[in-house]
């Protein structure tokens, strides 16, 4: 009779050997179904038992790590013990799950399980760009924001405009944390049609003003059918400009007629303008 895989596995991991028997007597569990149950046997075993490594990467496969993804119900534990000791050779079978997985808690725990694979997760996610659905593309950019290095051949601003107003979030969100990207991605978000995606820049235009989004910004603050709040930021960011620059604007807005609505103005214009004829600083827009 065939002997007991488990007790060859046992065995095996008691001598510290890994011939072929062991290795052989690990396929004939886990094709039965008993992961599990190889996996309490090596965690028993002693931690310097060097010898050990050949038994768990015959265990520890990315192929191996592809099915407990497709489990149901998913095994985190098991998915995140795999990951742990694939290291970069889990990100593929990782970002595959991501993309196929409808469940919304599932995608989130595995950009978690992603992020913490580090810029060559980033890496992978960027050239996977070009040819996912729009759902994964902008599960991708959450993912590289989140790792925070984004990759030398990847630029977010290609995806500023995209069809999908939530891709041009995401990838905004990107450009604004890349020193090369923000001044462009600023710019390029307040010609937005999107409101999110206008307000995100106008967050980054009152962060730090780009000199090129000075013309836009003030046609945001001129434009008297937009809603008050988006114009008042706009002046905010107007604000981190130089206070001439800040009182040329004001006039320009004044002989547009804006000078009915000057309380307002008064009201929301930052600390750092002079008001044109006086003699002392605006108050601190508070809006």
């Amino acid at each position: 009779a065939e002997a007991d895989p488990e007790i060859i596995l046992q065995m095996g991991v008691e001598v510290g050997s890994c011939g072929p028997r062991v290795l052989n007597a690990i396929d004939r569990l886990v094709a039965r179904g008993r992961m599990e149950r190889v996996l309490q046997i090596l965690r028993a075993a002693p931690r310097r038992r060097t010898a050990l490594e050949p038994i768990w990467q015959r265990v520890v496969t990315a192929d191996r790590l592809r099915a407990a993804l497709e489990s149901v119900p998913l095994d985190r534990d098991l998915v995140a013990m795999f990951t742990a000791r694939l290291g970069e050779r889990a990100i593929e079978p990782l970002l595959d799950q991501l993309g196929e997985t409808q469940d919304r808690p599932t995608r989130a725990w595995l950009l978690g399980v992603l992020a913490g694979l580090g810029p060559a997760a980033a890496a992978s996610a960027a050239r996977r760009m070009p040819d996912s659905h729009w759902h994964l593309q902008r599960n991708l950019l959450v993912l590289i924001h989140r790792i925070g290095t984004c990759p030398a051949d990847f630029s977010p601003l290609e995806l500023q405009n995209h069809a999908e107003p939530a891709i041009r979030r995401e990838a905004l969100k990107l450009s604004l944390s890349s020193p090369g990207n923000r001044a462009a991605a600023i710019v390029a978000g307040l010609r937005d049609p999107d409101g999110r995606v206008l307000m995100l820049a106008l967050a980054g235009a009152r962060s730090q003003c780009p000199p090129g989004a000075v013309a836009a910004l003030e046609a945001i603050a001129a434009d008297r059918r937009r809603d008050p709040d988006v114009r008042a930021r706009a002046f905010r960011a107007l604000g981190r400009r130089p206070p001439v620059r800040i009182d040329r604007a004001l006039r320009r807005l004044m002989r547009s007629r804006l000078h009915k609505a000057w309380s307002t103005v008064r009201s929301i214009v930052v600390s750092s303008a002079r008001w044109p004829g006086s003699g002392a600083p605006a108050r601190a827009g508070g809006v």
